[in-house]
């Protein structure tokens, strides 16, 4: 049985992941993050064309990353039986706040110049 963790955004996923992390070795885990050149760590693209291989290879314990389960039901050869799914849920609002707070302060984000207008919309609301 393969745990795989589907990490939503901004819901504690990065604590999880540090604690599948600790409880498994780093290579027994496969980490779908994009593509990072070390280690079992896949775009979403990536993980599905090599994961069988890996799979065959390593004695994968976990998988965490952002992913859905539909990746593996329309793409992985494997039944899903072979997988035990779970994830963590925030409450919406709470989340989105987080979400437009992450993209403001990291100036690399995609959506970075959209937060910091989005947030100087509420600002001019209040």
């Amino acid at each position: 049985m393969i745990d795989v963790f589907l990490h939503i955004p901004k819901c504690g996923g990065s604590t999880i992941r540090s604690m599948i992390m600790n409880k498994f070795s780093t290579n027994k885990v496969v980490r779908i993050y994009g593509d990072q050149g070390f280690g079992f760590n896949f775009s979403r693209e990536n993980f599905i064309k090599n994961f069988s291989r890996v799979k065959d290879e390593n004695d994968i314990k976990a998988i965490s990353g952002h992913v859905d389960s539909n990746t593996f039901r329309d793409n992985i050869d494997e039944e899903l039986e072979n997988f035990r799914f779970f994830s963590f849920l925030r409450d919406p609002i709470e989340r989105g706040i987080s979400n437009i707070n992450y993209m403001r302060f990291n100036i690399n984000h995609r959506s970075h110049l959209k937060a910091l207008i989005i947030n100087r919309e509420i600002y001019l609301c209040i």
